[in-house]
């Protein structure tokens, strides 16, 4: 057969397969997809996920009636050809076909609240298809009812939690494949980062919780408007992910995980990640965040007198390997009982980097602490300012500078970030004839010879910018 005769065969197979499903009547689900009648469950897929959000009612508020006709045909054709037997009955017999057998999704007669139509043979309400599909980005639609008064959420960005603060192997259904698979269920979710075997484990320098799944398990499905909202919840604190285990096999077996949906925690200690902690407790937005929560370490050092106020100090002033890499102290003047969760999490994020001390107003000597530091402890507690930080360079507490940001996530990384690789608190050391340049690194001393704009011709070790800056010293300028 020529090409020319094998394309004109292939048109005219696919103009007759057209005719012959409106010949027997009902929609023609390729068409509204806007896919070929040979794509595979992938474009299927891609091309529900495109339409289903661009005719969502919520998203055409001027166009609704329209949107929903629209939406409602989308997720019938979604239904049948995405299911191996649905399709092959829809393409030999069309959507006629579909209704003494399960059929798909809404058909014209009999109405549904909201303006959508009651399913035929067993079918799904478009508004949970696309729930079920986008992982809970429909946050506020409830149970029951239709589209109308339904808002929808397509928030894109954000974190910066605040100040304050899986399921055990087994649960719903085995490993087996042969399910028919599905699309991921966090595609748009801002909160839920969809993690693969290049990022597993994640991030040492933070605790996450990652849950396995995989898209046709209905525990999965229960669970995911959960999962979402204790991820949005503990934005900022704990990162949370999850692994399409239908798409990463073996990323899924190498964790153990024999069941779904799995949730682990992968915990940092000394610069190593503890992946052994298994959830199998209550299936709630709560009870998951309390749990991840309680993993997060505390690198704060606790201030109740002189003695651990310079043991702090000495961290980010001192020298040896106990040092504060960039010479930073942040130091936490609160009147709570416990160390906030954002505080721990940053502690630990910026271990090695940042030294952490907390003082509480509950402390026997919280007031002569805070006088040492500048502050006036019983003026700030009655103005109601507290928590308040402070940063100190160097250990010196003359130089400390009080935090005038937001205690958010976002806003306290961008305020410790400012003083990476030590640069900042370089720019403040107090030079004088009693600095002790022994403990500063040699970057920290070039840094240093910059700043005060002098020359160090063949300057190259780090004894030879102590010589500079003493003679610089010596000189009294």
């Amino acid at each position: 057969m020529t090409l020319r005769l094998f394309l004109a065969t292939t048109f005219l197979g696919l103009l007759l397969a057209r005719h012959a499903i409106a010949a027997r009547g009902g929609r023609d689900f390729y068409s509204i997809l806007g896919v070929a009648r040979d794509a595979d469950d992938a474009t299927i897929k891609k091309a529900y996920r495109k339409q289903a959000l661009k005719w969502h009612p919520d998203r055409n508020p001027d166009n609704k009636e329209k949107a929903e006709e629209r939406f409602r045909d989308i997720a019938a054709a979604y239904e049948a050809l995405s299911d191996p037997e649905k399709r092959r009955i829809y393409d030999q017999m069309g959507e006629e076909g579909l209704k003494g057998g399960g059929g798909p999704g809404g058909h014209p007669g009999g109405g549904h609240p909201g303006g959508f139509n009651v399913h035929f043979g067993g079918g799904m309400d478009p508004r949970e298809m696309f729930k079920m599909f986008f992982g809970g980005a429909e946050a506020s639609a409830g149970a029951g009812g239709g589209m109308g008064g339904a808002r929808m959420q397509f928030n894109m960005g954000g974190m910066g939690g605040g100040m304050g603060g899986g399921m055990g192997g087994g649960m719903g259904g085995g490993m087996g494949g042969g399910r028919g698979g599905g699309p991921p269920m966090y595609d748009s979710d801002p909160y839920v980062q969809q993690l693969t075997g290049d990022s597993i484990p994640p991030d040492n320098n933070w605790v996450w919780i990652v849950e396995f799944y995989a898209p046709w398990c209905g525990h999965c499905k229960q669970l995911a408007p959960h999962w979402s909202k204790a991820a949005a919840s503990l934005k900022g604190v704990v990162r949370v992910g999850a692994v399409n285990c239908d798409e990463h096999q073996k990323v899924c077996a190498g964790q153990g995980v024999r069941g779904y949906p799995t949730i682990k925690a992968f915990v940092p200690s000394s610069g190593k990640v503890d992946a052994g902690r298994v959830y199998g407790g209550e299936r709630s937005a709560k009870g998951i965040s309390d749990w991840a929560l309680s993993l997060v370490p505390s690198g704060v050092m606790q201030l109740t007198d002189d003695k651990t106020l310079d043991k702090l100090l000495t961290q980010c002033g001192g020298k040896g390997k106990d040092r504060a890499a960039w010479g930073l102290c942040v130091l936490l003047i609160s009147n709570k009982a416990e160390t906030p969760a954002l505080y721990r999490a940053l502690s630990t994020a910026y271990s090695g980097k940042v030294a952490f001390g907390e003082l509480r107003t509950s402390a026997k000597a919280a007031a002569a602490i805070a006088t040492k530091l500048g502050v006036n402890l019983e003026a700030e507690r009655d103005g109601g300012k507290l928590p308040l930080l402070l940063s100190v360079c160097n250990g010196e507490v003359a130089l400390a500078e009080r935090y005038g940001g937001q205690l958010k996530s976002e806003a306290l990384a961008r305020h410790l970030d400012l003083y990476a690789a030590g640069k900042k608190c370089a720019k403040m050391v107090r030079l004088d004839v009693n600095t002790d340049f022994s403990g500063f690194s040699a970057g920290r001393l070039k840094e240093l010879v910059r700043d005060k704009g002098l020359e160090c011709v063949g300057c190259t070790e780090k004894s030879d910018f102590v010589r500079r800056l003493q003679e610089y010293v010596a000189s009294g300028v």
